[in-house]
């Protein structure tokens, strides 16, 4: 007797303008008259370094340069995938553009000196926008990117202070800081975020496996091993389905045996 199939699991679904509707109608609630780094740390979960203030600025900078980016990409979609007038969408697109310019040319300067330059009809319309627009993004679960986040930068504290090879440290270090970049970017930017994140990654361990094979029995190695596994599995919705990674055959035999050292193999 055949066993009865066991039905697939549909995923919840996201796009870009349910990305942006969701980041501006946030931006709506910003309380108080903070400056901007401040404002813009807080609803990216940035922390201040009060040694090094100049640091948030940058990282909150990047984040809202990825911003314009997905505006870029929302007005393309409008023109093609909806009847909606061109030159009227590309207005409204570019009311948001000015928001996030004006914030970006001085992240000094309090909350109210640019607040006015987002209305409650441009989220109407990306409201609008949302319900057009056929969703075509893997929706990863908040909760699980938001626990994943917090480990991550509890492990990037515990690396710093272990007393181990420090070649090793610097190593697992950058691919930590590349992996939390795309995680905290995924809300804006979406799949291409953990993509790029889990792309890059990828390729830093296996330019780094010497130095990560000789050092197996390391607590950092072993320690960043869990969290590696917890990224594929979070992520695997997104990074199973990469092609580039699963194409490369020669450069998976390359970092199979590292990668499996860490606790998961690509394809596997």
């Amino acid at each position: 007797m055949s066993e009865p199939e066991t039905a697939e699991v549909e995923l919840p679904k996201t796009s870009v303008a349910r990305r942006m509707r969701a980041f501006f109608s946030a931006c709506l609630s910003f309380k108080g008259n903070h400056r901007l780094v401040e404002a813009w740390s807080q609803k990216l979960q940035i922390v201040i370094d009060p040694n090094s203030p100049n640091t948030a600025a940058a990282v909150v900078a990047t984040h809202l340069a990825s911003v314009l980016t997905q505006l870029d990409t929302l007005d393309a979609r409008l023109k093609t995938e909806t009847q909606l007038s061109p030159s009227t969408t590309s207005f409204q697109v570019d009311r948001l553009r000015t928001f996030i310019g004006a914030c970006l040319s001085n992240l000094q300067t309090p909350w109210d000196s640019v607040k006015g330059n987002l209305s409650p009809d441009l989220v109407k319309c990306l409201e609008f926008w949302d319900e057009l627009l056929v969703p075509d993004e893997v929706q990863l679960s908040d909760q699980s990117v938001n626990e994943l986040l917090k480990a991550m930068r509890e492990l990037r504290g515990k690396i710093v202070s272990l007393d181990s090879n420090p070649i090793l440290k610097r190593v697992l270090l950058e691919v930590l800081d590349v992996l939390l970049q795309g995680l905290a970017d995924y809300a804006i930017s979406g799949e291409a975020a953990i993509r790029t994140a889990s792309r890059e990654a990828f390729a830093r361990i296996i330019q780094n496996r010497d130095i990560i094979r000789d050092n197996a029995q390391d607590p950092a190695v072993s320690a960043f091993g869990r969290i590696w596994k917890k990224f594929q599995e979070v992520c695997a919705p997104i990074v199973l389905a990469d092609r580039l990674i699963h194409a490369i055959d020669t450069t998976k035999a390359l970092g199979s045996e590292v990668i499996k050292l860490l606790g998961r193999t690509i394809g596997s």
